[in-house]
């Protein structure tokens, strides 16, 4: 996720109509409400549910189907969405109309950005698996979700 340089993004925001004081909101915001972490909290046990599953699968022997893999990341995808909602919309809660309408016309001219995937779906799926296979998996990820670097 691209850090944003917040003096620069200010003074834009002044330019096109922001007040110091939505600026100083707008900072205050980002800075008290973490976005990442938040993620990282909400999508931590659906990854770690995930990792239990891609186990037992192991230990009585069965594969695990390209469906699994999918659902699981579609329950991830679609939390971390809901939280990217409930982040946006506090935020926006933090400004009036018009700096809303600002920061919305500043952000709709920003260039759209896309999913990274696999060209080899097959080798995507065999990765994510492999990854939730390791012993200290969970150990990991729960690390990294406090921000911790194993």
């Amino acid at each position: 996720m691209p850090a944003m340089d917040m003096d620069a993004l200010g003074s834009q925001l002044i330019s096109r109509g922001f007040r110091e004081s939505d600026v100083v909101a707008l900072r205050t915001y980002v800075d008290t409400n973490d976005l990442k972490a938040a993620i990282s909290a909400r999508t931590l046990p659906i990854a770690i549910s995930f990792s239990k599953v891609v186990k037992k699968y192991d230990k009585i022997k069965r594969p695990v189907g390209k469906e699994v893999v999918f659902a699981f990341l579609y329950q991830r995808e679609k939390t971390e969405a809901e939280v990217r909602r409930t982040w946006s919309e506090g935020l926006i809660r933090t400004l009036d109309d018009q700096r809303v309408r600002v920061l919305q016309s500043y952000l709709s001219e920003m260039q759209a950005t896309g999913n990274w995937s696999p060209d080899n779906v097959e080798a995507g799926v065999a990765n994510l698996l492999a990854v939730m296979r390791l012993p200290d998996y969970e150990q990991r990820a729960t690390a990294e979700a406090s921000g911790v670097t194993p």
